[in-house]
């Protein structure tokens, strides 16, 4: 079960030891095991693959007091466009020459799915992420990762350079991964999302009002995208489509950094294989119980997630160096808390006892060390006087219980 990724459906309702008022649903789980030990947990919506696709919009509204455009994808949706994306806009049809008004039509992509009262987010930033390479619509730039090493940073620049006429002069942002791959597979990977987007544009401005010009791959395959070379081994599903789906994806890669695909079809099922209802249920819980007997107390709020460090049934020795042994091992699972819930905004720690200031320091480290390993953009801000430890993670979508809440409604 090391580095494996799961893909299967469940009554994810039990979790919540819910009794659905209609026909219960099986719910598409995605679940990456690190080292035999859950890492990510996902319930995939039925319209994931709205996010991140692109249409021809037409401006419905604008509230200049809040710096904002509302535009419609569609004839009933309405989407939130912030007006400082507007330099950026490619309009396929202009009612007038101010630099927006109503009746105008121009690219989105959905940035962010609607939650609760909140419209879905577009951008006029038009993407296309691929697993070594990102393609935008913006002014020809050239951007790569700093979590590659220097010297592996001038070889990729200078050979991208010197082949920029083959991907149109886009705007292109090179990946982590592109510190193990060979020039063969990110090359292939770069010219054919270059060539996609330049397609997209030549065609954009013939496409009518409410046209879907591209509709965004399925969550798992975006997953793997966004995955690290080696952090996944196999990927094991019990569901035909998506094998067929996977087989495809990877036959259609063209490079070398194909993952094991396997179709689970013993009558056992899958989701109670890798005991995936408990490991949903721990990752929705207040309470996340440590090795050593002590305790994290988490509470999510629509301002914050508030975590609490507790020493529990953790025995206390004649060491001065007690509660920095729990509040270490607190931090390692805290950092995993946030990428297994995907806890985003603002996080407040209360560890215990952090009046010692080179242990404080030693810990403010230790967290930031551990926050680098996240995906997602996370910073370890400061110890506030009232010893509470600042984080903030961005947002990329609901959490898991918001996730599975959305999809069982």
């Amino acid at each position: 079960m090391s580095n494996t990724l799961v893909l299967t459906r469940m009554p994810v309702y039990e979790c919540l030891n819910m009794v659905p008022e209609k026909e219960p649903k099986q719910s598409l789980i995605l679940a990456h095991f690190e080292n035999n030990r859950a890492k990510t947990l996902e319930c995939i919506r039925e319209n994931d693959s709205f996010l991140s696709s692109i249409f021809v919009a037409r401006v419905d509204s604008i509230a200049p007091q809040i710096h904002a455009v509302f535009v419609k994808i569609t004839s009933d949706i309405t989407c939130y466009l912030p007006d400082n994306e507007l330099c950026d806009a490619i309009f396929t049809h202009k009612s007038s020459k101010k630099t927006i008004a109503i009746g105008d039509e121009l690219l989105v992509q959905v940035s962010r799915l609607p939650m609760k009262t909140k419209f879905a987010c577009v951008t006029t930033r038009l993407t296309f992420a691929g697993h070594y390479v990102v393609v935008t619509s913006k002014p020809p730039a050239f951007g790569i990762s700093h979590k590659i090493k220097k010297d592996r940073q001038e070889e990729l620049k200078t050979f991208f350079k010197a082949h920029w006429d083959d991907y149109f002069h886009l705007d292109m942002v090179l990946r982590t991964n592109c510190k193990d791959a060979t020039f063969q597979d990110i090359d292939s990977e770069a010219k054919r999302l270059s060539a996609k987007m330049h397609s997209l544009l030549q065609t954009a401005t013939t496409k009518t009002l409410y046209s879907c010009l591209y509709r965004n791959r399925p969550t798992y395959l975006r997953y793997l995208e966004g995955s690290y070379k080696g952090e996944i081994n196999e990927i094991v599903t019990d569901d035909v489509a998506i094998y067929d789906e996977l087989v495809t994806y990877f036959d259609t890669l063209q490079s070398s950094d194909t993952i094991p695909c396997r179709l689970y079809t013993d009558s056992y099922p899958l989701y109670q294989l890798y005991s995936l209802k408990k490991e949903i249920g721990d990752a929705i819980k207040t309470r996340v119980w440590l090795k050593s007997g002590a305790y994290l107390v988490i509470e999510q709020t629509e301002a914050m997630t508030v975590i609490d460090v507790n020493s529990g049934k953790k025995e206390k020795r004649k060491n001065d160096r007690y509660f920095y042994d729990i509040n270490v091992e607190a931090a390692t699972e805290i950092c995993r808390q946030l990428i297994l819930r995907n806890i985003s905004g603002i996080c407040i720690v209360d560890f215990i006892d952090l009046s010692d200031e080179t242990e404080t320091e030693s810990l403010l480290q230790t967290m930031r060390t551990l926050c680098k390993k996240d995906h997602i953009t996370t910073s370890v801000i400061d110890i506030t006087k009232l010893h509470l430890m600042e984080l903030t993670r961005k947002k990329t979508g609901p959490t898991l219980l918001q996730q599975i809440l959305e999809d069982i409604s």
